[in-house]
């Protein structure tokens, strides 16, 4: 890329570009012949690009292939990129593997937020384990984590779900109490 005067931020551009428009398997060929020229695509670059290709049926087997491949080249995935592998996992209801990976995270370098927390708790909450769900609450707080929105709609869905309005109500009162405000989800749950 020296030799043709560019600046390496005009390739990460370019990849952008590529993935923006949804051509993901020429994204894909050029991170390869940009590797082979000694360039590396930034990580928020193909944090895009594993969540276009999660996005899509054809694009979920390559996006756990990019996730394990590109690490190997050196890219340096950060917590965006686990959350995006941890939902997927999540979606396919691969939520033993999804927390096995959350605690990989730390061993790797990458500190769990909230998302990645929360994902995990609604992947639980799928599969009604509550056991689990609870635990995963404590380690939340533990590590001075607060759950958000969206872990408490995921954890007042379950309850409801499973006929236990009393708990999905108190749960409402504790969201209340930190003050994080239900949505029109949350209320249509309770209400059904």
């Amino acid at each position: 890329y020296k030799d043709w005067g560019a600046h390496p931020l005009v390739f990460d551009v370019f990849f952008l570009v590529l993935v923006e428009a949804g051509l993901l398997l020429e994204a894909g060929k050029l991170f390869d012949k940009l590797l082979n020229y000694g360039v590396l695509v930034s990580v928020d670059s193909c944090n895009l690009f594993l969540a276009r290709l999660s996005n899509s049926f054809d694009g979920i087997r390559t996006a756990f292939r990019v996730f394990r491949e590109y690490s190997e080249v050196g890219v340096c995935w950060n917590t965006v990129s686990y959350n995006i592998i941890l939902h997927l996992l999540c979606q396919l209801g691969k939520v033993k593997e999804a927390h096995s990976l959350l605690i990989q995270m730390e061993f790797r370098g990458n500190v769990p937020d909230v998302v990645s927390y929360s994902v995990i708790v609604d992947g639980y909450c799928q599969v009604e384990q509550l056991g689990k769900v609870l635990k995963l609450m404590e380690e939340l707080q533990r590590k001075g984590l607060k759950p958000n929105q969206y872990t408490y709609n995921s954890i007042i869905s379950f309850l409801c779900k499973t006929g236990r309005v009393v708990e999905a109500e108190q749960v409402l009162r504790v969201m209340k109490n930190q003050r994080i405000f239900p949505d029109n989800v949350v209320y249509t749950t309770l209400i059904s």
